[in-house]
């Protein structure tokens, strides 16, 4: 059979080159391309994400099982908001976290790859300095979130940490000694944010009217939220009020990232024009493997 020449005018496809623009991310040109090579949570997802992250981190620091029927969620409400308004509110009691490998691995597997994923983005996108900053603190984030959930996984396993189930009211959980990071990573975060923020806002209303209303409403929040963790703080007993009160510093120090992290997502997600912030396209995946690897610990048991 006669061998037939290829003709030197074709050009075949690069494997490589196909790997690379369908699946491996590439640095942007411009922000809408950065952020999708990042794979960045944002807007709508991006808020969700991170209320069931701290959701979870909630549960996490008192030794408690996220997933619910009802009647737990209602009891983390009652503790975390309607507790400061009464003095006794119905007890409703949570499961209790259990020590078992499966909690380890669980874990394990959420840290690895939310962190592992946090840096192969870094490494592929870095470009503008402001995502740079921001995707270091999801980095960070992702850690906090990570090491809390193998830190109460271990907790439970010794008897005098889990005694303290009991009367997790009077305890400060030192899992959540491990939101000191989050600060760290807000500094730089909110930093990058606002320089690509202070370039838009003149031209985008929407965004505008966000950043004018959001920090408005930022600093009454906080402090109605203070006001009320001062006035349940007072009923304790004598002996009981420095641990309160500084359950409460830390609980209040998480709320403050935890609202700029808010303001972020909603910022990113107009000033890319995706305020759902559902993704589409080749790279969809990252933020998708990120988002689903972020909530591993709710499986806790």
């Amino acid at each position: 059979m006669p061998i037939v020449p290829i003709p030197r005018d074709l050009v075949l496809p690069n494997p490589r080159g196909l790997l690379s623009s369908s699946i491996v991310p590439e640095k942007g040109a411009t922000l809408v391309e950065e952020i999708r090579c990042y794979g960045l949570p944002y807007g709508g997802l991006g808020f969700a994400s991170h209320i069931l992250t701290y959701y979870t981190l909630a549960c996490l620091w008192h030794y408690r099982k996220p997933l619910w029927p009802l009647r737990r969620l209602i009891y983390i409400i009652h503790r975390a908001l309607a507790g400061y308004l009464c003095n006794r509110c119905p007890e409703i009691p949570a499961k209790e976290l259990e020590y078992t490998g499966f909690n380890y691995a669980t874990g394990a597997i959420s840290l690895i790859f939310t962190v592992a994923l946090s840096i192969f983005t870094m490494v592929k996108c870095a470009n503008s300095w402001q995502l740079v900053a921001i995707a270091s603190s999801k980095l960070l984030l992702s850690f906090v979130s990570g090491v809390t959930a193998l830190h109460a996984a271990g907790s439970v396993a010794s008897f005098s940490d889990y005694r303290l189930l009991k009367d997790w009211q009077e305890h400060v959980p030192t899992e959540m000694r491990w939101l000191v990071l989050t600060w760290l990573g807000m500094f730089p975060a909110m930093t990058g944010l606002g320089s690509i923020v202070h370039e838009h806002i003149s031209s985008d209303h929407a965004l505008k009217m966000l950043t004018i209303y959001y920090f408005s409403m930022m600093p009454v929040a906080l402090a109605i939220y203070w006001r009320f963790s001062l006035q349940k703080a007072s009923t304790n007993t004598p002996l009981g009020r420095a641990q309160n009160r500084t359950h409460i510093g830390f609980a209040l120090g998480g709320a403050i990232p935890v609202m700029c992290l808010w303001y972020g997502d909603w910022a990113l997600g107009i000033m890319i024009q995706n305020v759902s912030g559902i993704r589409q396209g080749e790279l969809a995946y990252l933020s998708y493997i990120y988002v689903a690897a972020k909530r591993l610990p709710m499986f806790f048991w």
